[in-house]
């Protein structure tokens, strides 16, 4: 009797740290994305600095990705697009938007990518 309860506690909590880790797993990438830095030309800027006389703020650009594959980004408030993403493993994702892939770095909480020379690396 003492042994069937030993075994069935050690099932329940071997069961309960499985479903943990898978929804650790779950909630990788998909998410909201706002800008931390960018680089480029040599200058680099935090979010919440000023450039060129306006302030650079977290939501300048905001990348949602979403389970279903699908994602969006808005630029400024002013310019959005809308595409597809899939995960490419190694720490990588592939966002495409109209046909057209860029391959960025992605962990789950920090999504970094390289659009024409400018490194931009946005956090959840």
């Amino acid at each position: 009797m003492k042994k069937t309860k030993v075994f069935l506690t050690s099932m329940l909590i071997s069961i309960f740290m499985l479903c943990m880790l898978l929804l650790t797993a779950c909630g990788g990438i998909p998410g909201t994305y706002y800008l931390e830095s960018m680089e480029a030309n040599g200058m680099h800027i935090e979010a919440g600095e000023p450039y060129m006389g306006v302030t650079i703020d977290e939501e300048y650009i905001v990348v949602e990705i979403e389970n279903d594959g699908s994602f969006s980004m808005s630029m400024s408030g002013s310019m959005s697009f809308k595409g597809t993403w899939k995960d490419l493993g190694d720490g990588t994702i592939e966002l495409t938007v109209d046909g057209d892939p860029l391959v960025c770095e992605c962990d789950g909480d920090t999504l970094v990518m390289d659009m024409d020379g400018a490194k931009v690396t946005l956090k959840k």
